[in-house]
């Protein structure tokens, strides 16, 4: 029930990702662009930067990437996909960096996805990433 968007830098900027931009607040912005806009019945939209991890748990690398993402997002929405229950979990930039807490998809106010609909792609996910 929702329109979902491609918004990432390779996606919506392809013409200048092979462009050597100097380092700047620009290229910052530009790099660090969240995955999709995701937009519901009634009109209301949300960025939203979707990840995999193995075992659903965020490294110090990721949050390295996650206070860059912050920088210029922290109102996205991030979701980590993983092999390790729950499949699906979700938080805002802000409150990830703040507290590491994600918490399943199921649970989130703006994206509302019922459990038969998550059960059917947690198989798509362990179906396709078994062998990463």
């Amino acid at each position: 029930g929702y329109l979902v968007y491609k918004f990432g830098y390779e996606t919506v900027l392809q013409h200048i990702k092979n462009v050597d931009i100097k380092e700047s607040y620009v290229k910052r912005i530009l790099q660090s662009m969240p995955d999709f806009i995701v937009v519901d019945k009634d009109g209301n939209a949300d960025i939203v930067e979707v990840k995999f991890r193995f075992n659903g748990k965020i490294n110090r690398f990721d949050k390295e990437k996650m206070k860059n993402l912050g920088e210029f997002w922290e109102n996205a929405r991030i979701i980590i996909v993983s092999l390790s229950k729950p499949h699906f979990q979700i938080s805002r930039i802000k409150e990830l960096i703040k507290t590491d807490k994600l918490y399943p998809l199921e649970n989130d106010h703006f994206i509302k996805v019922s459990s038969d609909i998550i059960k059917w792609y947690e198989k798509l996910v362990l179906k396709y990433y078994k062998n990463y």
